[in-house]
């Protein structure tokens, strides 16, 4: 009877839906049993959407930062089209998340909003600096979890649809950028002259 019992035991601590509580739990996320089965997201897809309304509500304010401190260059229209892009990301996950009962944070970090206040005083090469090498780090990260998010939930892939060429051309402009750092090139575009 006990080699019974332990042998149930070891199956459900190798169970699929068990290994997703565990993971949930250690992460902090609410555990949903039923995972994919009943529309539900899983503990991945969980995790997934956690990062990425972390990083939106990181990029909007880095975007309006960004517009604020660098005007009409190419970097203040980079930053403008991320605040714009982030904030209507940052508000549709929340509401997808609602039936999930998985509560989304609405403000960065601590460590997040320490780098946003040093980057407020850099001057304006660091902060471009440091701006560029945000968006590159972790726009790879949020594309990569807005794919997955959009091909493995129906209810997601609309947004994703949407949202996944505005975050991948910003990518592009900030490694654009980047390069153009790396050649010397200034950051600002020219001012068209007026005729």
């Amino acid at each position: 009877m006990r080699r019974l019992a332990a042998f149930a035991l070891v199956l459900q601590l190798a169970s699929p839906t068990f290994t997703q509580q565990a993971f949930a739990q250690q992460e902090g996320l609410p555990a949903d049993p039923r995972g994919a089965q009943s529309g539900r997201l899983d503990a991945r897809e969980r995790q997934a959407l956690a990062a990425l309304a972390r990083n939106a509500n990181t990029a909007q304010q880095l975007g309006t930062l960004a517009n604020k401190r660098a005007g009409q260059g190419r970097l203040g229209e980079l930053g403008q089209s991320m605040a714009v892009t982030n904030a209507g990301l940052a508000e549709q996950l929340a509401q997808l998340a609602g039936p999930e009962n998985l509560p989304l944070r609405d403000r960065m970090d601590q460590g997040e909003i320490q780098r946003l206040q040093g980057m407020t005083g850099a001057d304006p090469r660091n902060f471009s600096r440091e701006l560029i090498a945000w968006i590159n780090k972790n726009y790879p990260d949020t594309i990569r979890n807005m794919e997955m998010l959009g091909r493995e939930d129906s209810r997601y892939a609309a947004l994703a649809d949407a949202t996944l060429p505005q975050l991948r051309q910003q990518l592009s402009a900030a490694q654009d950028l980047a390069q153009a750092a790396m050649e010397g090139a200034p950051q600002q575009a020219q001012q068209p002259s007026p005729r």
